[in-house]
């Protein structure tokens, strides 16, 4: 077999097999495995983006307390009913609360749910974990 030689003198590296490779690469196939390395960690980081900029989105209000996670969110509503939020594409507040009770807004349809209870609107659980002299704490899950 001949060997070839590039202009300055260094030998030149053939592809695997037909269409295969890349010339003085050493890869075998198409995407070597620095390629495949470097696709996983670019599909890493954006999966990771976009996690945290849906959870950064999707809970949020003024004179409120939001935590969102993977599993929903948990606002910490002021007991007077003032504040309002948009949390997982819907909004949510406070209409009033009476003795273990209180009453919320949920994408604009009005429930009644006592604390440690739970009730469905529109595809979303809604319960009340606690109601106190000044806070009402309510989770949203899809």
């Amino acid at each position: 077999m001949r060997r070839r030689f590039t202009a300055d003198g260094g030998p030149v590296r053939m592809r695997s097999g037909p269409g295969k490779g890349r010339p003085g690469t050493g890869q075998i196939g198409p995407a070597g495995p620095y390629d495949l390395i470097m696709t996983r960690r670019a599909a890493a980081l954006v999966l990771t983006a976009l996690t945290a900029l849906v959870l950064a989105a999707g809970c949020g209000g003024g004179g409120s307390q939001t935590e969102c996670g993977l599993d929903g969110c948990t606002i910490t509503f002021p007991r007077s009913g003032a504040a309002a939020v948009s949390v997982l594409g819907i909004e949510a507040r406070v209409v009033g609360v009476e003795g273990g009770t209180a009453e919320l807004e949920i994408a604009g349809q009005r429930v009644t749910v006592p604390v440690g209870g739970e009730t469905q609107v529109q595809g979303f659980t809604v319960g009340v974990e606690r109601v106190t002299d000044t806070e009402v704490v309510v989770r949203i899950r899809p």
